[in-house]
Protein backbone atom coordinates (compact mmCIF):
# COMPACT_ATOMS: atom_id res chain seq x y z
CA UNK A 1 0.00 0.00 0.00
CA UNK A 2 2.89 2.46 -0.49
CA UNK A 3 0.79 4.64 -2.81
CA UNK A 4 -1.08 6.04 0.20
CA UNK A 5 1.97 6.92 2.30
CA UNK A 6 1.56 6.79 6.06
CA UNK A 7 -1.73 5.07 6.90
CA UNK A 8 -3.57 2.81 9.33
CA UNK A 9 -5.13 -0.55 8.49
CA UNK A 10 -8.48 -1.65 9.92
CA UNK A 11 -8.17 -5.29 10.96
CA UNK A 12 -10.46 -8.03 12.27
CA UNK A 13 -13.34 -7.25 9.89
CA UNK A 14 -15.16 -10.40 8.84
CA UNK A 15 -14.65 -11.26 5.15
CA UNK A 16 -12.57 -8.10 4.50
CA UNK A 17 -8.87 -7.28 4.30
CA UNK A 18 -6.75 -4.27 3.39
CA UNK A 19 -9.17 -1.63 4.69
CA UNK A 20 -7.00 1.44 5.09
CA UNK A 21 -7.54 4.84 6.66
CA UNK A 22 -5.83 7.44 4.47
CA UNK A 23 -6.26 10.73 2.67
CA UNK A 24 -8.08 11.10 -0.63
CA UNK A 25 -10.84 13.09 -2.26
CA UNK A 26 -13.12 10.92 -4.40
CA UNK A 27 -14.49 7.40 -4.60
CA UNK A 28 -11.64 6.62 -6.98
CA UNK A 29 -9.23 7.20 -4.07
CA UNK A 30 -11.09 4.81 -1.77
CA UNK A 31 -11.55 1.27 -3.12
CA UNK A 32 -13.30 0.36 0.14
CA UNK A 33 -11.01 2.35 2.41
CA UNK A 34 -11.87 5.08 4.90
CA UNK A 35 -10.97 8.56 3.67
CA UNK A 36 -10.81 11.40 6.18
CA UNK A 37 -11.87 14.98 5.50
CA UNK A 38 -13.71 17.94 6.95
CA UNK A 39 -16.76 18.08 4.66
CA UNK A 40 -18.28 17.08 1.33
CA UNK A 41 -18.17 19.30 -1.70
CA UNK A 42 -17.03 19.67 -5.28
CA UNK A 43 -13.44 18.72 -6.12
CA UNK A 44 -11.59 18.61 -9.47
CA UNK A 45 -13.67 18.47 -12.65
CA UNK A 46 -16.93 19.06 -10.78
CA UNK A 47 -16.82 15.68 -9.01
CA UNK A 48 -18.37 15.39 -5.55
CA UNK A 49 -15.88 14.38 -2.92
CA UNK A 50 -14.26 14.94 0.42
CA UNK A 51 -12.65 18.31 1.16
CA UNK A 52 -9.56 19.13 3.23
CA UNK A 53 -8.49 15.49 3.35
CA UNK A 54 -4.79 16.24 3.75
CA UNK A 55 -5.40 18.61 6.66
CA UNK A 56 -7.85 16.22 8.35
CA UNK A 57 -5.47 13.30 7.93
CA UNK A 58 -2.54 15.29 9.36
CA UNK A 59 -4.69 16.04 12.45
CA UNK A 60 -5.66 12.37 12.69
CA UNK A 61 -2.01 11.28 12.58
CA UNK A 62 -1.11 13.82 15.27
CA UNK A 63 -3.80 12.40 17.57
CA UNK A 64 -2.28 8.91 17.33
CA UNK A 65 1.41 9.86 17.13
CA UNK A 66 3.49 7.08 18.65
CA UNK A 67 0.57 4.65 18.79
CA UNK A 68 0.74 1.33 16.96
CA UNK A 69 -2.96 0.68 17.23
CA UNK A 70 -6.27 2.01 18.50
CA UNK A 71 -9.82 0.73 18.77
CA UNK A 72 -12.20 1.93 16.04
CA UNK A 73 -15.91 1.79 16.87
CA UNK A 74 -18.44 2.49 14.13
CA UNK A 75 -22.03 2.95 15.21
CA UNK A 76 -25.20 4.28 13.71
CA UNK A 77 -26.44 7.47 15.37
Amino acid sequence: FPIHGERFEVTNVKDRTAILIHKGNTINDSNGCIILGSSFGIVANGTRGILDSGKAYTSFLAMFKGEDEFKLVIQQI
